[in-house]
């Protein structure tokens, strides 16, 4: 991982969204604003503020979280949408990984990702085979588990 970040985005930032301020883009798969940066002090004031940065560092540009993993406080869980476990609630570890069956659920301090370890996960009726990062409200299936992703920050 390069230095200075807590967490490095897969997402690059050609691929996000323009917006009105050239050195700001949009992530659409996590809502956040991602400030492109030149410095790592730069970096850091924005780090500070919970804010999700793009470092350019002569030509490459990393995408993620930086500083030391202190953002903002967050907490998800996945609520189970049908048959007999319906209404149970499974709480994420909002630092670290959860597995729910052929899923894994990493939290972070700017939200959660699932990555499937087989063919069986579903995000909103999408099959997924690589990282999705989960917003709040969306429908997974892993296996026959249907489930909602719910999120507080």
């Amino acid at each position: 991982m390069p230095d200075g970040f807590s967490y490095v985005c897969h997402h690059a930032w050609d691929s996000l969204a323009a917006t009105a301020d050239p050195e700001v883009r949009h992530c659409g798969a996590c809502n956040h604003a991602v400030h492109a940066c030149s410095s790592t002090a730069e970096a850091a004031a924005i780090a500070a503020h919970g804010g999700c940065v793009a470092l350019r560092t002569g030509k490459t540009i990393t995408v993620g979280e930086f500083g030391d993993d202190q953002g903002w406080p967050r907490v998800g869980w996945l609520v189970v949408m049908a048959g007999e476990r319906a209404g149970e609630v499974i709480q994420l570890a909002s630092s670290g990984v959860t597995t729910v069956g052929d899923a894994v659920i990493t939290g972070g301090s700017i939200g959660f990702y699932v990555e499937p370890r087989a063919r069986s996960v579903n995000v909103n009726g999408e099959s997924i085979t690589t990282r999705f990062d989960l917003v709040d409200n969306d429908e997974l299936v892993i296996g026959e588990l249907a489930l909602r992703f719910k999120s507080i920050s």
